[in-house]
């Protein structure tokens, strides 16, 4: 579980934020609270799959910034100590990418400490212990959700991620 562990670390890793109010880069193509423009191919445009005001009624607290993680990475920090990081594979065959938490998950459901979600992308892995969930795109793509910090704020993150998941699958 260590390199579960360390996959979810590097892939939430925070920088800067930005304020969600305003349009925030995703290197090709922009988005703003208002909704995504995805005008360009997506490949690693994570940023253009959720917006903050999805991320915020989802969750149920306010963004306070949005950060682009190149390469594979889009982190929305909250008004509490808590962030929510969305990850796409790049293809690039990264311990810590999404394709390789799908595998780990898997694991995880054999030895029932995560659980397969219905009607979530091909296939789609919730893991509690690591309040995150990875899916399976009908494009074979993969995609990864999770929550850091917010324990008190967000104890049971089991819908919004799937919300999230849903959101972000209509995208791709």
């Amino acid at each position: 579980m260590s390199v579960l562990c360390c996959a979810l670390v590097v892939v939430a890793c925070q920088g800067d934020g930005d304020d969600p109010s305003t349009s925030f880069s995703t290197g090709s193509s922009s988005t703003s609270a208002n909704g995504p423009d995805l005008s360009t191919a997506w490949e690693v445009e994570t940023c253009g799959l959720l917006t903050a005001d999805e991320v915020a009624e989802a969750t149920g607290i306010a963004v306070l910034g949005v950060s682009d993680e190149p390469p594979m990475a889009c982190v929305f920090d909250h008004e509490v100590e808590t962030s929510v990081f969305i990850s796409v594979d790049d293809g690039s065959g990264r311990a810590s990418g999404p394709e390789a938490i799908f595998e780990s998950y898997l694991a995880l459901v054999d030895a029932a400490e995560a659980e397969l979600v219905a009607d979530v992308g091909q296939e789609a892995i919730y893991a509690p212990g690591y309040r995150a969930i990875v899916v399976r795109a009908a494009n074979e793509s993969f995609v990864a959700i999770g929550i850091n910090g917010g324990y008190g704020q967000l104890e049971n993150p089991r819908e919004a991620l799937i919300a999230l998941a849903q959101i972000a699958l209509e995208r791709i």
